[in-house]
């Protein structure tokens, strides 16, 4: 397991299982937020990630504008990812989990894999890995209780 980061994202890409996480550990600039995305989404690209744990717990609300380029720019990159898993966790942030379903509602065409939302990261973790393949080791423990 690789642990890295792209500042705001703390990232971990697992090269057997084609997963990588992504969790938010930063403070809130727009414009970082925007162009770490991209990055993100290329780094996925670039090492045939096929599933993503995206981890919005501790992300400030997403502004408006911030909504709507994830819609124009991120949404339609997705089949190009070629992604069979996508967990999105929210932790106890009611308002971005609202402003993500009304993204994925308007933009489902671009969702060509399972999705799920879900409260904790471990959980999502759990899902995005299959039976006896989920290791623990000091790289995973790392990603999952850093914060």
């Amino acid at each position: 397991m690789v642990v890295s980061s792209i500042d705001p994202w703390l990232l971990s890409f697992d090269p057997q299982l084609l997963l990588l996480c992504q969790r938010w550990h930063g403070r809130y600039n727009m414009q970082l937020f925007r162009t770490a995305t991209q990055q993100v989404i290329q780094a996925a690209r670039d090492l045939g990630v096929r599933r993503l744990l995206f981890d919005l717990d501790g992300l400030p609300n997403l502004s408006f504008d911030d909504q709507v380029w994830f819609s124009a720019a991120v949404m339609p990159t997705l089949p190009s990812l070629q992604l069979s898993h996508l967990a999105v966790v929210f932790g106890a942030n009611v308002y971005n989990q609202l402003a993500a379903e009304s993204i994925v509602e308007a933009d489902a065409r671009h969702i060509q894999c399972d999705m799920q939302f879900f409260a904790d990261a471990q959980a999502a973790h759990d899902w995005l890995t299959t039976p006896g393949a989920l290791r623990q080791g000091p790289a995973a423990q790392q990603w999952l209780l850093a914060g």
